[in-house]
C-alpha cells in the first residue's frame, strides 16, 4: 500500500498570535522574540488584568449590596418582633381572643 508524503516539518501553533510557527527552537525563539509577539502578549495581558479587577469590583459590589440587605432585613425583623409583642400585649390586656370582623 503507497503512502501518502508527509512534510518532516511540523509546525507550532501560537495561542497568543493565533497562527503556525515552524516547531524549531530557532523559529520559534525568532517568532518570540518579534514585536507583533510581543506587543499581542502584552495587550493579553493587560486584558486579563483589567478582566480580574473588573471581576473583582463586581465580586465587591455584590458583596456590599448582601451586607446591606441583610442589615435591611435584620431591621424589619426586629420592628416586626417588637410589634408582635406589641399586639400580643394589647390582645391580652383587652381579654378579646376573637379576631377583628367575627
Amino acid at each position: 500500500m503507497a503512502e501518502y508524503w508527509k512534510s518532516a516539518v511540523t509546525n507550532y501553533w501560537c495561542e497568543i498570535c493565533r497562527t503556525f510557527v515552524r516547531d524549531t527552537v530557532a523559529s520559534r525563539t525568532l517568532h518570540e522574540n518579534g514585536p507583533k509577539h510581543k506587543d499581542l502578549l502584552e495587550r493579553k495581558l493587560k486584558a486579563g488584568r483589567i478582566e480580574t479587577e473588573r471581576k473583582e469590583r463586581e465580586e465587591q459590589a455584590a458583596k456590599s449590596a448582601m451586607e446591606k440587605i441583610d442589615q435591611l432585613a435584620m431591621r424589619q425583623y426586629q420592628r416586626d418582633q417588637a410589634g408582635m409583642m406589641r399586639t400580643a400585649g394589647k390582645g391580652a390586656s383587652q381579654g378579646g381572643g376573637k379576631p377583628r370582623g367575627a
